[in-house]
């Protein structure tokens, strides 16, 4: 995908999502600069409150830190020039239920 095919758009600009994509997470506190890369490449700053999504890469400046909090209440810290690509979230399943300490997602980085 490119930059001029966006379906839709955040407090962050162009996300690239398909309608009614629903979000992983939000951005909780953070310090310093944090930046989101999406389908189309564009770097875009972070602010608390906006939502992340599967295929996303954040990656903190070397003073940034922020929290994500991710569907089910899961909240994964960034610290210093750090990185975190959400490669997909898991939906409940009542037939086969998560342990508890499952986070509910996969990350790399």
């Amino acid at each position: 995908m490119n930059a001029s095919s966006t379906y839709g758009g955040s407090a962050t600009g162009s996300t690239n999502r398909k309608p009614g994509e629903e979000p992983a997470g939000f951005i909780g506190p953070k310090h310093g600069r944090v930046m989101v890369y999406r389908d189309d490449g564009i770097p875009q700053p972070l602010k608390t409150g906006d939502p992340v999504y599967v295929g996303d890469v954040l990656e903190s400046e070397t003073s940034g830190t922020v929290d994500v909090t991710f569907t089910g209440m899961t909240t994964l810290s960034v610290d210093g020039n750090g990185r975190l690509v959400v490669t997909r979230t898991r939906k409940a399943d009542p037939e086969h239920p998560a342990p508890p300490h499952a986070t509910g997602i996969d990350i790399t980085g």
